[in-house]
């Protein structure tokens, strides 16, 4: 799918919400916007939205000067889900079927990330975890296909996703799982740093 012009404004918006947690200063916030409105309005619309906000989130942080502005964010997360982490992982081993129940939270998790804007809500995500529906179509094919494979590449995306998603690497068997995060902060993406809170760590 190609960006479209209502991309445009949309990644602006993200590149504010990412200015205002970095500081309060609206002059500052004025200033990186007039700064990444220049570059936006030359950038060809034969992109993915992704990689058309993956640019302007990138530019954003580099006029801020801020290498990883959600930092501070990720940090509270990461000390709130670990600390349920054990709980989780119990229901995920008590239920029915747990490799059905690793995959329901792991998309239930996707579908809350909000690039931490507050607190992203842990509860929520649980009990949508337990929705089975929030899979949808195609889980036995993918099921056959986890079962058949014999290396899989993981491309993690949030840091709110990336503890959830460590569920489901341990019962696919991360002995066969490659883990993959950006090399560098874009939002509140996961990277290296993230992966080795959760206990995740590169090449399987």
């Amino acid at each position: 799918m190609k960006a479209r012009p209502a991309c445009i404004p949309c990644c602006l918006a993200r590149a504010l919400r990412m200015c205002q947690v970095v500081t309060e200063d609206e002059w500052l916030h004025r200033k990186v916007l007039c700064e990444v409105m220049g570059p936006v309005a030359e950038m060809k619309l034969d992109a993915a939205p992704a990689e058309l906000a993956h640019e302007v989130l990138r530019l954003t942080s580099r006029i801020l000067g801020v290498p990883d502005p959600y930092a501070d964010r990720k940090a509270l997360w990461y000390e709130e889900a670990l600390g349920a982490a054990d709980p989780i992982g119990e229901e995920i081993s008590a239920s029915d079927d747990p490799m059905l129940a690793a995959l329901a939270l792991s998309a239930a998790a996707n579908i809350f990330d909000s690039e931490l804007e507050g607190s992203p809500d842990l509860s929520a995500i649980r009990a949508a975890g337990r929705t089975r529906e929030i899979i949808g179509d195609g889980v036995e094919d993918l099921l056959g296909d986890l079962g058949q494979a014999r290396q899989i590449l993981f491309v993690h995306d949030s840091a709110v996703e990336i503890l959830f998603d460590r569920f489901l690497i341990e019962r696919i068997g991360a002995e066969r799982v490659t883990s993959v995060v950006r090399s560098a902060p874009v939002a509140a993406d996961a990277i290296e740093l993230d992966a080795g809170r959760v206990g995740l760590v590169s090449g399987g």
